[in-house]
């Protein structure tokens, strides 16, 4: 078959227990599976390879948060509270020791991440990255500083295009944006216009019908 530009694809076969992730494109792809159902490497994909190198490093990373998150549950045993209770909090002390741990990964996840782009600023699979890295975890700022690096062809991709449209959604509620105007009705059924309030304080409280 063939594919209208890389798409990021799947091949799944749940009696085997196998997952394939990789990013399909024009050319001959192979996949081996060995007879434990153990997969390899794939290969035939240029843009593929591109999207596993950056993989490659974000396992390392992972595999870091993996061992912060080990020791927070033994800090959470240790100050006899449930590590799988919501609503249990570590105490200051512990938590600050974490929180650098984490905000040091964070900073290693960006470099990762714009140093792929940099280096492949033609490739879909940068704007892929993005996707999966920013998009999907709502880090607007970071999205649209790296979708400036982009060639015009990347921008182009379904994936660039799912950046660019995140970009411009989320700047209608940016910090400092004009809120997009709406009208509903207040406690006795009279409708209220968003700007006609325009020059008080307002709290505009977002929440669900089932929210207590």
């Amino acid at each position: 078959g063939v594919v209208t530009e890389p798409l990021f694809s799947q091949i799944t076969v749940p009696s085997k227990k196998i997952y394939v992730g990789f990013i399909i494109e024009n050319s001959p792809i192979t996949i081996p599976v060995d007879k434990n159902a153990g997969v390899n490497a794939v290969s035939g994909s240029k843009t593929d390879a591109i999207y596993k190198e950056w993989a490659d490093n974000w396992k390392v990373i992972t595999t870091k948060a993996g061992g912060i998150y080990q020791r927070m549950n033994e800090a959470y045993k240790a100050e006899g509270k449930n590590p799988n209770d919501r609503n249990a909090k570590l105490s200051d002390a512990a938590r600050k020791g974490f929180d650098v741990e984490f905000a040091a990964l964070t900073i290693e996840t960006d470099s990762t991440v714009f140093s792929a782009v940099r280096k492949y600023p033609n490739s879909v699979a940068s704007a892929f990255i993005v996707v999966d890295r920013y998009v999907n975890w709502n880090e607007p700022v970071k999205a649209q500083k790296i979708y400036d690096l982009m060639s015009p062809n990347v921008k182009n991709s379904v994936y660039g295009k799912q950046i660019k449209n995140y970009i411009e959604v989320d700047s209608k509620t940016a910090i400092g944006a004009i809120a997009p105007d709406f009208t509903m009705n207040d406690t006795t059924g009279k409708p209220v216009k968003l700007s006609g309030l325009r020059g008080q304080y307002v709290l505009v409280d977002f929440w669900a019908s089932w929210c207590g």
